[in-house]
């Protein structure tokens, strides 16, 4: 088996856990794993013996694993209808996905079933839930989605579909944008300009299965309160400067907080793409002094999501794209 000829195919389910026909074969995919589960347990009991143990059995099996891709403007809907909730595309073309952190309701999510390897050498997860995601803004290069996932099972073998390569683009730091706005005003009116940045998302979802008795697999999952982390990589000027000082001078009850854009947009009318995330969130440090990246002095810092009543959540995503519906 080759690595270079291996391919990921997947299938949009109607119920947890159940297969299909598989109906997209997945672009910009640069490393996958799928990680079987199967507990097992030697049970260890009195019986005059020294031996470690005379009884066996499994105790429950599942199933983890993890996608490392480019981020595609018109793939990124697949990982964020898993993240956050199936979203109506809207618009003639492009067509506009809108999402949103949940807040009191519980999400209709996206789960699906995953065939990775060549004919011959196939692995099969079904089941799979996107628990985390981490979406990298670098400052020079390709923008990349890492997606953790748990799953029903993964089985061995499965039947590759005949699907072809579709086009795609991939969202590039020079698509890339930043805005910092005042935790009151308006989201995405006051762009970061002049200044050499980076921004790595992470949203956990602490999405986890359910095991009851009766079945060795997991019968089901269940939503738990979301994480998110936006962490900000900037250079040092009077920009950045005064953001620092702001977070230093931070007195009780009073924590800097703000509303940060991050986006990649390319062309423009029906051609027109875009990945957008709105994130309201705290600052939780003040930054050292001075970070060092490839010979630019930094400031560093973790924001933390919160709710913010401007932006009615604390992190909202906009796919944008020519895609009508997901394969």
């Amino acid at each position: 088996m080759e690595n270079d000829l291996l391919q990921l195919q997947a299938f949009k389910e109607t119920t947890w856990g159940t297969p299909g026909t598989f109906t997209s074969k997945l672009m910009g995919i640069q490393s996958v794993s799928f990680k079987p589960n199967v507990e097992a347990v030697v049970h260890k009991d009195r019986r005059a013996s020294y031996q470690p143990g005379h009884l066996s059995n499994i105790r429950l099996i599942n199933a983890g694993g993890s996608i490392a891709s480019l981020l595609l403007y018109e793939d990124v809907a697949y990982w964020l209808d898993a993240l956050f909730a199936v979203a109506t595309p809207s618009g003639a073309g492009p067509y506009t996905r809108d999402y949103a952190m949940p807040d009191a309701s519980t999400p209709t999510i996206r789960t699906y079933s995953l065939l990775y390897g060549e004919s011959g050498t196939l692995q099969r997860m079904q089941g799979a839930i996107v628990q985390k995601a981490t979406f990298k803004f670098p400052r020079t290069g390709e923008l990349t989605v890492a997606l953790e996932l748990i799953a029903e099972q993964v089985e061995d073998g499965g039947v590759l579909a005949a699907l072809s390569d579709r086009t795609t683009n991939v969202a590039m730091a020079a698509d890339a944008a930043l805005y910092i706005d005042a935790w009151g005003g308006t989201m995405g009116a006051t762009e970061i300009t002049a200044t050499a940045w980076s921004a790595d998302l992470e949203v956990n979802t602490n999405r986890d299965l359910k095991h009851k008795p009766g079945s060795l697999y997991p019968y089901g999952y269940r939503h738990r309160r979301f994480d998110a982390m936006l962490k900000l990589n900037m250079e040092v000027n009077a920009t950045t400067l005064a953001l620092q000082a702001a977070v230093q001078a931070a007195t009780a009850g009073a924590p800097v907080q703000r509303q940060i854009r991050t986006q990649a947009t390319r062309d423009a009318g029906a051609s027109e793409k875009l990945i957008r995330f709105d994130f309201a969130g705290t600052f939780m440090n003040a930054s050292e002094a001075w970070g060092d990246e490839d010979g630019l002095s930094m400031v560093s810092f973790d924001v933390g999501a919160t709710y913010n009543s401007t932006l009615g959540n604390s992190l909202k995503a906009t796919s944008k794209n020519g895609v009508s519906a997901l394969a």
